[in-house]
This record gives structure tokens, C-alpha cells and sequence, in this order.
């Protein structure tokens, strides 16, 4: 580990512990998954200097739902929780999820929650109405509703009102379904064509990944271009292989594809959602 690294996870683990003490945490407790035990051992020695009791606790190679469940077991009155995950998770109220990369760790990543919301403000601050989204020699013209921060913040999401042209997808794929493939899209890009707000056709070299996506823009109508997300983080090293937070909040930008209330071949597919992510992908 370079100085430098480890001078930032030195500020990360000080900054997660005076941030947990500052919301009355008397305990803590570390769940990690199986890739993350260095990290877990550093921040309970972090805590240990603290003096804040710890607890940590291997997840296993457990489901984002069996890593949900621990977290709220875990998250009982004055007990903080840390999540050493790169999955998406929908976490309690005084859960932090801690996310990397196979090359950046979580703790190189993290940051105090402030200096993101002031990212995500100065990003919000240069979007316009009409929008010119370019990547990989394609171009999509956009007509969005003011932006908002994501929750939680990280990256500013601005609802489409119109879209018009084709989008390249170079950087990763999240879906909210379980998905056996890996979330990086970089060797086998997605390029969408979007007519009038709707997709109607998807290219991609990879044929299960075509298949998906095709069956899920044309079969279970999952075809609205319905919003864009533009990730504020400048972060370097690769795309995660599991789709979650570092993927949806680095510098790019995203386009949402979801099925249109009340138009749903059925109830499973009713919240279906698909967010392409383009790493090339630059805005005007």
C-alpha cells in the first residue's frame, strides 16, 4: 500500500468513527463480505483506539438480500453499522454502506457526506433543459425536469421528458432483479435507440446480454427512457463487477429504462428498471 493510500484510509476510518460517535453510537458492528476482511480489521482496530466496542461478522458470498437482513438484525438503538458490500443495498437508518472496486477499496473511496453533497450541488448547477448526450460516435438529445440528488447522494438524477436518438452504454449495466453476469459492460457495449422517449432497439455483441435486454424493452416493456443519472464522483480504477453504488455515482452518465405506469404485461414486471451507464459518455 502506497503512503498515500494509506493516509486516506486513515482519514476514511477517522471520519466513519467521529461520524458514528456524533449520532450517539455507544457500539459498533462490521458486517463484510468475504473479499473485504482487511478492511473490516482495520476499521475494528480504528474502533478499538476509539474506544467504541465492535463487533464483525462475515456475510459469506450471501445474496444482497441475506446482507439486508443481517444489516437491519444489526442495526438496534445506539449501534452503528458498517456495510463492507459493493452490491445495491437497501440499508436502515444508521447502516453506511462501504463500497469498492477489485483495484480502489471502499475506504480509498469514502468521503465525508458534505463534501459529496457539494459535488452533487456543483454538478446540478451545470445541467440545462435540453441536453446533448454524446458517446462512442452516438448522440441523444434530451429535454429533462430539473435534477435532483440521488439518495443516498452521490450522483444528481434528472427525470426525461423527452429523448431522441441513440445512447452508448460502455461502462456498466444495473438491473433490480439477481443477475449471473458480471455488471461491466466494457468489450460488449450497449447501444439503445431511443424514438419519441422509447427504445426500440438494442445492440450488443454479447448474446445473453442482448437477449436480456431485448426481452426486457420489447417482452415486459420495459422501454420508457424515463430519466438520467449523472454520477459526480471522479473516481479511477475500473467499473465493479457487482452493479451497486460505485458504479451508479462515478463521472459519466446514465440512461434509465422502466415500464410506463399501467402498461405492465404483468405485476412482476410492473417496477422492472435498467440503468445503462456510459463511461465515455459527455453532456452539453
Amino acid at each position: 500500500m502506497s503512503a498515500a493510500a494509506g493516509e486516506r484510509r486513515r482519514a476514511a476510518a477517522h471520519g466513519l468513527l467521529r461520524a458514528a460517535l456524533g449520532r450517539g453510537a455507544g457500539r459498533l458492528t462490521i458486517l463484510f463480505a468475504p473479499h473485504r476482511p482487511a478492511e473490516a480489521a482495520w476499521l475494528s482496530a480504528y474502533a478499538r483506539a476509539y474506544g467504541l466496542p465492535s463487533r464483525v461478522r462475515a456475510l459469506g458470498p450471501a445474496r444482497p438480500w441475506a446482507v439486508e437482513r443481517a444489516a437491519r438484525a444489526a442495526a438496534e438503538p445506539g449501534t452503528a453499522v458498517l456495510v463492507l458490500h459493493d452490491a445495491t443495498l437497501r440499508l436502515p437508518e444508521g447502516a453506511t454502506q462501504l463500497a469498492g472496486t477489485e483495484e480502489l477499496s471502499p475506504l480509498d473511496l469514502w468521503q465525508p457526506e458534505e463534501d459529496t453533497a457539494a459535488e452533487v450541488a456543483g454538478l446540478i448547477a451545470g445541467l440545462r433543459p435540453e441536453l446533448l448526450v454524446r458517446g462512442g460516435g452516438h448522440e441523444l438529445r434530451c429535454a429533462t425536469a430539473p435534477a435532483a440528488p440521488t439518495s443516498p447522494a452521490g450522483a444528481a438524477e434528472a427525470p426525461l421528458a423527452h429523448a431522441e436518438g441513440v445512447f452508448l452504454a460502455d461502462g456498466a449495466l444495473a438491473v433490480n432483479r439477481p443477475t449471473a453476469w458480471d455488471a461491466r459492460l466494457a468489450g460488449r457495449p450497449v447501444a439503445v435507440t431511443v424514438e419519441a422517449g422509447r427504445a426500440t432497439a438494442v445492440e450488443c455483441p454479447d448474446p445473453v446480454l442482448r437477449h436480456f435486454l431485448r426481452r426486457a424493452v420489447h417482452t415486459h416493456l420495459a422501454h420508457a427512457a424515463s430519466a438520467l443519472r449523472f454520477g459526480a464522483r471522479r473516481l479511477g480504477g475500473g467499473y465493479s463487477a457487482a452493479p451497486g453504488p460505485v458504479n451508479e455515482v462515478r463521472r459519466g452518465v446514465a440512461l434509465r429504462l422502466t415500464v410506463p405506469r399501467g402498461q405492465a404485461p404483468g405485476e412482476a414486471a410492473a417496477d422492472l428498471c435498467i440503468d445503462l451507464i456510459s463511461a465515455s459518455g459527455e453532456w452539453s
